[in-house]
């Protein structure tokens, strides 16, 4: 598989990308949910006044949690995004590498230049 390993390694970075891609918008995704959770506690807190009950204090506690869990979802899908685009990184110049000593190889460039032979006495 000599001369393959460069496209092996930029393919890879491309579906680390796209592994990158995905995460962000399921993160962003995870975000909205969490900020319509903030809005729903908000728009009930006007209840709060109303009954000074127990339920009211038990369902902003549960939604608080819902909360923080969506955010926590959201904050691991960020971190798996930027392990991702570190692995854009890593394979796009790792590819770039092999590709670069499979050239000099070819070429025959990694050798450098022959000595001149040593005079002969006559």
């Amino acid at each position: 598989m000599r001369g393959k390993w460069h496209i092996v390694l930029f393919v890879g970075a491309l579906g680390s990308g796209a592994l990158g891609g995905y995460c962000h918008v399921r993160s962003q995704g995870l975000a909205v949910l969490a900020e319509d959770e903030q809005k729903r506690s908000v728009t009930s807190q006007s209840s709060f006044v109303d009954t000074l009950s127990g339920q009211y204090v038990d369902s902003q506690l549960g939604q608080m949690d819902r909360r923080r869990e969506l955010i926590a979802s959201s904050s691991r899908w960020n971190e798996a995004m930027l392990f991702a685009l570190v692995g854009v990184v890593f394979l796009a110049f790792a590819g770039y590498t092999v590709r670069s000593v499979e050239t000099a190889f070819e070429e025959g460039s990694h050798i450098g230049p022959m000595p001149d032979p040593a005079p002969q006495r006559p």
